[in-house]
């Protein structure tokens, strides 16, 4: 995630060390170790231009992303 260009973050309300990023051109990163290391999590994701990012209330695991033109979408 060095070169990617970060424009939104969401945290895990009830576990804090899970971040979310929203990036430019590379989709959604995940961490689970509060920022140390980062995977991708794009998995049904059209578009890899996320803009924003939010966490439910309810289900914090369940995160939705804001695109770039395509749309929200959500990680279930």
């Amino acid at each position: 995630m060095a070169d990617a260009h970060v424009y939104a973050l969401a945290i895990d309300p009830t576990t804090p060390a899970n971040l979310y990023a929203g990036t430019q051109a590379g989709g959604v990163f995940r961490s689970t170790d509060g920022g140390g290391k980062w995977s991708v999590v794009n998995t049904g994701l059209p578009k890899l231009c996320v803009r924003a990012l939010v966490t439910a209330r309810a289900v914090p695991a369940l995160v939705y992303a804001g695109t770039c033109g395509s749309g929200v979408f959500s990680n279930q």
